[in-house]
């Protein structure tokens, strides 16, 4: 998953001299760093191009590009990209819907993750049957991906009982991290 908060391995430092760098360049090449080949300065770049309004427009294209790239970690950068341009008003929503919902099947689960998350940044509810499927993936980061999304749309009892399922088959870290999304729902349902 690309990271928008501090990590622990140290990189936050790195990527903040990065984002100071980058901007430095003008606004017409900094879209071109999306396709570095070094992973930390084209996430650096994905957290940038997301909410100025003068990089919205351009970077909702090169996301489609990176949708269909044939390097998971530029597919995944699209998810990102997609779940969190131009907020608040999320102006690409519509579009961006059907991008990360053939993304939810993409082979890595990476992608698959980063699509389920951005389908709850988006608040699509009407995707909600996709992310309760996801609670059956194999991969641990997509079923914890899910749970947050439906803890962004809101939990049924059904859904609760689904997720509790699904973390039964989880690592205990993530199993925790289920829960803790469970728990925080059950407190704003008293």
């Amino acid at each position: 998953m690309i990271p928008d908060t501090t990590d622990r391995s140290g990189q936050h430092s790195l990527r903040l001299l990065l984002r100071a760098g980058i901007e430095r360049f003008p606004d017409d090449m900094v879209l071109s760093f999306l396709y570095n080949k070094d992973h930390i300065v084209a996430a650096v770049t994905a957290q940038m191009v997301r909410t100025p309004s003068k990089f919205v427009d351009r970077a909702f294209t090169e996301a489609i590009k990176l949708s269909k790239e044939k390097a998971a970690f530029r597919r995944e950068l699209s998810t990102y990209i997609l779940g969190q341009l131009g907020p608040p008003e999320f102006k690409y929503k519509d579009q961006s819907v059907p991008i990360l919902t053939r993304l939810c099947a993409d082979t890595s689960g990476d992608v698959r993750g980063g699509a389920i998350v951005a389908l709850g940044h988006l608040e699509a509810g009407d995707c909600k049957d996709i992310i309760l499927d996801a609670l059956n993936d194999t991969d641990e980061s997509v079923i914890e991906s899910a749970a947050f999304s439906l803890w962004k749309l809101g939990l049924t009892s059904d859904d609760k009982k689904l997720m509790e399922a699904a973390s039964k088959q989880c690592s205990k870290r993530t199993r925790e991290s289920i829960e803790d999304y469970i728990d925080d729902l059950s407190r704003f349902a008293l």
